[in-house]
This record gives structure tokens, sequence and C-alpha cells, in this order.
């Protein structure tokens, strides 16, 4: 792979994942979506996100209900 070509590897950890499935329109979350970066996340950290889930689900319909109105 060329160089100027090569994405730059980023690891992200739980606390930053967790805040990006929370708020799709954040700055966090755009980037991690955006597909400039190869992102990598520790095997480990998905026993957060199952503990969490239910957390996240509720601050989702939180965040979408806010903006509703």
């Amino acid at each position: 792979m060329e160089r100027d070509k090569e994405k730059i590897r980023v690891v992200i950890d739980t606390n930053i994942l967790i805040s990006a499935l929370i708020k799709d329109d954040s700055t966090t979350s755009k980037i991690i979506k955006s597909g400039i970066f190869e992102i990598y996340y520790p095997e480990d950290g998905m026993f957060e996100l199952k503990k969490y889930r239910n957390h996240i689900i509720k601050k989702r319909k939180k965040s979408f209900t806010e903006k509703k109105f």
C-alpha cells in the first residue's frame, strides 16, 4: 500500500465508543463513521458495551426525543 493512501490507525476506548453510539451527530461519531481512519477497538471492550447496552439505548432514545422538540 502506498504511504499516501494508508489510513491513520486509531485505537479507541469504550468511553469514546459509547459516546459516539449515544450521539450520532457528535464530532466523535462523525469521525468514527467517516472512514478516514482505520479504527481499532479492544476485544475485551465488547464486554463493557454489553454491560452498558441498556444505558446506551436509553440515552439514545432520550436524545432522539429531545431533538423532536
